[in-house]
């Protein structure tokens, strides 16, 4: 005969939830160090493929770059700015989607645990008003995951771009990354510097001790 599980809302952050952020941490740190990797490749000239238009003797020579033609692109904004946005765009997409699934996990898990009849969060802000209304949570960092689900959205439907749905919540976005010293405005988009993924797992962090203490 097996053992009955038995869910506890403070346990469980405490294995299951911090389990999760720990792998996270892993993977954000792979993706800033292939991010720097990128960068510096390209400084150093690793992974030159060759020239067009003759060699550097030429005038006209284009630096040829991971296949990349520098002739037709400029090479500096590709390698330096948007492939590295990219990689760390991505990384902030899988954190942002890991998060809301532990967070959606654990809201689901209590719903059945306190025998509620109402709330079926889907999303990570339902989970944060779910909580708030029915466990009394004092969510930490409130404001700032909301402004870093703009960024998701941005990210995620907009190429990074201020044209989410509603002038309020691109005015809110570009407030936000005006403000971040770890986001910039390049071109009209947004580009992440090195140290944003990390600090957003931070916040994502401290926001999971705060539904924990909800529970002390």
């Amino acid at each position: 005969m097996g053992l009955k599980f038995v869910f506890e809302p403070k346990r469980w952050v405490d294995s299951h939830v911090s389990g999760g952020l720990e792998l996270l941490d892993s993977f954000v740190s792979d993706t800033e160090a292939s991010a720097s990797k990128l960068i510096n490749d390209f400084q150093k000239g690793v992974g030159d493929t060759g020239y067009e238009n003759g060699d550097p003797g030429n005038p006209n020579w284009n630096r040829v770059h991971k296949g990349v033609d520098g002739g037709a692109w400029c090479l500096d904004t590709v390698f330096l700015k948007y492939y590295p946005t990219l990689y760390r765009a991505s990384g902030f997409l899988t954190v942002y989607g890991a998060v809301e699934q532990l967070s959606v996990d654990y809201v689901t898990r209590l719903i059945k645990w306190g025998e509620i009849k109402k709330g079926n969060p889907t999303y990570l802000i339902n989970c944060f008003e779910f909580l708030e209304k029915n466990f009394n949570a004092k969510i930490e960092h409130r404001a700032t995951l909301n402004d870093m689900r703009l960024l998701r959205n941005s990210l995620a439907h907009c190429h990074g771009r201020f044209e989410l749905s509603s002038p309020e919540a691109n005015n809110d976005l570009r407030a936000y990354v005006e403000n971040e010293k770890l986001l910039s405005i390049d071109s009209s988009s947004i580009e992440i510097l090195d140290g944003y993924l990390k600090m957003s797992l931070g916040i994502f962090r401290d926001y999971f001790a705060s539904v924990k203490n909800a529970f002390e």
